[in-house]
């Protein structure tokens, strides 16, 4: 991840902290879904989809991690609450159900309030899908974490061109061994 947009997340994250008790439910989700989408696209997803319904059923952010080459790529949904207490066991279940539907890999549930123990639980002994709960806090340290990266335009062009030959490639050979 570039050290511009490394900082300019981490600030937008400590403003977070600092007023999403204030913040109409609305803007927190559109805060929360600006702040995932340049962390996502840096552990390699791409969004596809953005919940912007009235409502809060479905996933805030969706993305796929190598959608292309004809591989099945993997999937994460991530829902944001900004609930005032303790995230419980409903809506840890409510995010399971929704994994399920959207047949994701990995789901994603931000709460700045944090988790109850038993929606904890929970979300460790779910077994088919990845369920990763986070506050703020942990937020914030998933995003110092990523590791930096200054890579020039034409670089990533033609890093990219070179990753969809492979996967092409792999999945020619898989479907037919003679080919190699």
């Amino acid at each position: 991840m570039d050290r511009k947009l490394r900082e300019s997340v981490l600030k937008s994250i400590d403003d977070l902290t600092a007023n999403w008790e204030k913040m109409k439910p609305n803007i927190f989700d559109d805060t929360i879904a600006g702040i995932l989408e340049p962390l996502l696209s840096a552990t390699g997803y791409t969004l596809r989809e953005r919940n912007t319904r009235a409502g809060d059923d479905g996933f805030d952010v969706f993305g796929i991690k190598d959608p292309d080459g004809g591989a099945k790529g993997s999937s994460i949904g991530v829902q944001s609450k900004k609930h005032l207490t303790l995230a419980s066991i409903a809506t840890i279940r409510e995010l399971i159900g929704a994994a399920s539907i959207a047949r994701c890999d990995r789901v994603m549930l931000i709460c700045p309030s944090g988790f109850a123990k038993s929606a904890v639980e929970t979300a460790v002994r779910f077994d088919p899908v990845a369920i990763e709960l986070m506050d703020l806090g942990r937020l914030r340290a998933w995003a110092a974490s990523l590791p930096e990266e200054e890579q020039d335009a034409a670089r990533v062009y033609y890093l990219k061109i070179v990753a969809g030959f492979c996967r092409q490639l792999a999945v020619r050979v898989a479907r037919d061994p003679k080919t190699l």
